[in-house]
């Protein structure tokens, strides 16, 4: 990986020769280690005032990712610049703001360690990306949720039939884009709509495709630094006996099986077929297949609690969230 670090004080530390050549003519100093390149820039005179300068300069040289002292002399005018540029023309090059007072990264940048640079990074992002992975996971099911809702008031308050004829509704709406390209099938080419649905909560959970049963959607693949809630437990967390049973009770909530010696290996977790949650799932695509709702299927699609279910989902991560930030 190549890394540019853009600070003053670091840049004076640094025991290497200044070169000429950086962005906009400025000097900066070349760093090898352990098949890593770092490049520093730094001096008040010599940091360049237009993030794009800095981009076109990183992306000449390869750079993967650029580290910003948050109190350099106009540093908040760079990383929007760059974020701006970021979102246009530049989304292989990473941007991280920092302090010197995070001093386990400081060192980290001083010594071009880029593992404990890594390190530092995720325990500092775990927290904010857990909670806007959380709301990504729960909006896969909150159409869901609000519809049985509504078919179970609708059972309770005016009859069986009018329950059928709201649940022929929703499937319906469904089915409307079933001839597109990007509807979700199974092997055997049936509809496979719900059950994306958990292969979606699955892959923003463990990251792993069970395209067995049916792959989870592009959407969800694009999570915030690549990672998955699994990706955002420290090693160090893992060892903790709450973190480990909230995991447990995550990992049963949807609908998975992991190994009880390691539930943090995610080669040996695999979905539970038997689950009451990959059932109901099942029984939503049968119905999308038959094309056809009789009181039988109201009466067995609401002994599944979805509501309930749904709100063990995100107390789960809620709890496991605020394990990790303790």
């Amino acid at each position: 990986m190549k890394i540019l670090v853009i600070c003053e004080d670091i840049y004076c530390k640094i025991n290497s020769k200044e070169k000429t050549g950086g962005p906009n003519g400025a000097l900066y100093k070349h760093v090898k280690k352990n098949k890593n390149e770092w490049f520093y820039i730094g001096g008040e005179e010599n940091i360049p005032q237009s993030g794009m300068e800095i981009l076109k300069w990183a992306k000449s040289k390869g750079i993967n990712r650029i580290y910003v002292h948050k109190t350099q002399q106009n540093v908040d005018e760079i990383l929007e610049d760059i974020r701006q540029q970021l979102r246009r023309d530049f989304e292989s090059i990473e941007i991280i703001g920092f302090h010197t007072t995070d001093k386990e990264l400081y060192d980290a940048l001083i010594n071009a360690d880029l593992s404990k640079a890594e390190e530092v990074i995720k325990k500092k992002q775990a927290i904010p990306h857990f909670s806007t992975l959380k709301h990504k996971i729960m909006h896969i099911f909150l159409p869901l949720d609000i519809d049985f809702q509504g078919i179970s008031k609708v059972y309770t308050q005016e009859g069986s039939q009018k329950a059928v004829d709201h649940l022929k509704d929703m499937l319906r709406s469904v089915l409307s884009s079933k001839n597109e390209p990007s509807f979700p099938k199974d092997k055997d080419n049936k509809p496979a709509y719900y059950r994306q649905k958990l292969a979606d909560l699955w892959y923003a959970v463990v990251k792993k495709e069970f395209s067995d049963i049916v792959s989870p959607s592009e959407n969800i693949k694009k999570l915030i630094g690549n990672n998955a809630a699994i990706d955002l437990i420290p090693k160090e967390k893992m060892i903790d006996q709450k973190v480990n049973s909230t995991w447990k009770k995550l990992l049963e909530t949807c609908g998975l099986k992991y190994n009880d010696s390691n539930q943090f290996n995610d080669k040996k977790v695999k979905p539970d077929t038997d689950s009451d949650i990959f059932e109901f799932v099942c029984q939503l695509d049968d119905l999308l297949a038959k094309n056809n709702v009789d009181k039988n299927d109201v009466d067995g699609i609401l002994k599944f609690k979805f509501h309930n279910w749904y709100n063990k989902l995100g107390e789960c991560l809620d709890e496991l969230r605020e394990k990790l930030s303790g």
